[in-house]
Formats: C-alpha cells, sequence, structure tokens
C-alpha cells in the first residue's frame, strides 16, 4: 500500500480484502486502520476504480466498530468523490465511457450505507444525514435515476439508525408517494389535519415532483 509505484499500491488496495477474513491481518490492521483508510481515499482520489471502493467498504465492514472516530471524513470524502466522478461522466458520455464512472459513483453510494450502518454515535449520524441530503435529493429526480436504489438505500440506512424521522427526512415521504402514486391535480393540505404545521408545510413545498 505504501510502495512507490501507483499501480503497486492500487493492486494491494485490491487484493488486501481478500485476507480480511484472517484474524492475523485484521490484528495488523487496527493499529494503523486511519492511515490504511486514508490510502485508499487517497487511491480513489487518483483512480475511479469500482474494485478499489469494494475493497474499501469491505474494510469498513470488517472494523465496522471501529469506524466512528473516521466516518465523517470518509462519508464527505465519498460524497465528494461521487459528485466529480458524476461531473466527469457527463463530460465523457459522448466518448462511451460514462459507464464505469456509474459503476464508481453507485459503489461511493454503497460504501457511505455501510458506514451509516456501522456503529455510530447519534450526534455523527444527524452531520452524515446533512452531508448525504442532497444526494438522496439528487436521486429522486428525473436526472437522478440511475441511483435511485442507492439513493433509498441511504434513507433507508438512516431513518433505521433514529427513533423518530427528522423533518428534513419526511419530506421524501411526500416525494416517494409522487414517484409511485402520481402528484393529484389538486393537494390540500388541510385534508392532513392530524399532522402538525411543520409537516404540511413541507407537504406544500413539493409543487413539483416527476413522479
Amino acid at each position: 500500500l505504501v510502495d512507490s509505484e501507483f499501480p503497486v499500491r492500487v493492486n494491494a488496495g485490491i487484493g488486501l480484502y481478500r485476507l480480511l477474513g484472517q484474524p492475523e491481518t485484521a490484528e495488523a490492521l487496527t493499529p494503523v486502520l486511519q492511515k490504511v483508510l486514508q490510502i485508499y481515499l487517497s487511491l480513489i482520489d487518483q483512480m475511479d476504480n469500482e474494485e478499489l471502493l469494494m475493497a474499501l467498504e469491505a474494510l469498513i465492514a470488517r472494523f465496522e466498530n471501529e469506524i466512528q472516530p473516521f466516518a465523517l471524513e470518509l462519508v464527505q470524502h465519498l460524497t465528494n468523490t461521487f459528485y466529480k466522478a458524476l461531473n466527469d461522466e457527463k463530460e465523457d458520455e459522448e466518448d462511451g465511457e460514462d459507464e464505469e464512472k456509474t459503476f464508481a459513483s453507485s459503489e461511493c453510494l454503497s460504501a457511505i450505507v455501510r458506514i451509516i450502518k456501522c456503529e455510530l454515535g447519534k450526534e455523527t449520524v444527524a452531520k452524515i444525514e446533512e452531508i448525504v441530503f442532497p444526494i438522496i435529493q439528487y436521486s429522486l429526480t428525473e436526472e437522478g435515476t440511475d441511483f435511485i436504489y442507492s439513493g433509498l438505500d441511504i434513507l433507508g440506512a438512516l431513518i433505521s439508525k433514529n427513533d423518530t424521522i427528522s423533518p428534513k427526512l419526511w419530506q421524501f415521504f411526500c416525494e416517494l408517494n409522487y414517484i409511485m402514486a402520481g402528484k393529484p391535480d389538486e393537494l390540500l393540505v388541510t385534508n392532513f389535519a392530524h399532522l402538525s404545521e411543520e409537516k404540511k408545510n413541507l407537504i406544500r413545498e413539493q409543487s413539483t415532483g416527476w413522479g
């Protein structure tokens, strides 16, 4: 992972996760976990590679009880990588090179889901929600349909981590209904008398929807 040659580091990163099932590997990695994670992020920065992202996800899964201190940095980095791959994909569409980047983008989101499912404190989960909220929004737009399943996975993982649904996530209740059943021609918020005023306002704000 620290070899001077980039291809060697990439292949080491891809191959490492195959050894994670060995107790000796986990024992050796635990004291240097932060450094190893930073190496993976550095490799991913330099190369959009689906296998590297899958290896990172496997590493996160193996050390799910130790990820808490690094969770926010990982999610922020993966979010930035997702947007970068998305922009590169749009630029390369005419060259026929977008398929691999789409896979890499999806793997970024899959790794984020894996992080959310780790042992995290509620404060950390709340901060992650702020970071990934735009991704969920994007995945539920017509332009972002390639990522709708990944977006829903992130949404589901966040909801499962909390006893109550945050006001920001509540807006997706409306959007999902519109996507599945279509938006009514006339939406009478007065029909939802049992909801708080805050939730009624969320429904009012969902004035558009491609469902």
